[in-house]
């Protein structure tokens, strides 16, 4: 479905950012995650782990339309749950392949996407409970630093 999204944008602009979220989910947060975007020929936005970079949370990500068609144009081609690759280690495969390049720009969201709804997989509901809440209430002000100082990802 992404790459369908991507093609029928053919015609747009290479610097536009085009985001995806899952479906049955929203970014209550969206405005305060997506860094200020001016132009950017060729970027990534994601939530980037600290640690664990061979796996990204693929629920909400975007990139500029020349990364798409460059650098992600194939995510999901080599996706096989069976086997343990799972689109998320595929998106991080990607995403640290496209850092490795100077002419890319990796950058973390400025804050933790506070994502809402209900999971198509599990069933399970994001964002909705106290102790969620207040987690991301509290604990934002320092996530918001590390991702200030981590803002952008050189693979």
């Amino acid at each position: 479905m992404i790459r369908e999204a991507i093609a029928t944008l053919s015609r747009n602009s290479g610097d536009e950012p085009v985001f995806k979220c899952t479906g049955r989910l929203i970014v209550k947060n969206f405005g305060s995650c997506v860094p200020n975007i001016v132009s950017v020929q060729q970027g990534i936005f994601a939530d980037i782990p600290r640690t664990n970079f061979n796996w990204i949370d693929s629920r909400f990500f975007g990139a500029s339309l020349t990364t798409w068609r460059v650098s992600l144009g194939s995510l999901g081609e080599l996706t096989d749950d069976n086997k343990g690759i799972n689109f998320e280690h595929e998106l991080a495969g990607a995403v640290n392949l496209a850092a490795s390049n100077p002419e890319i720009s990796v950058q973390n969201f400025r804050s933790k996407p506070w994502i809402v709804g209900q999971s198509g997989s599990s069933g399970k509901f994001y964002g909705t409970g106290l102790v969620e809440r207040g987690k991301h209430i509290f604990l934002r002000p320092v996530d918001r630093l590390r991702r200030r100082i981590d803002s952008e990802f050189s693979g």
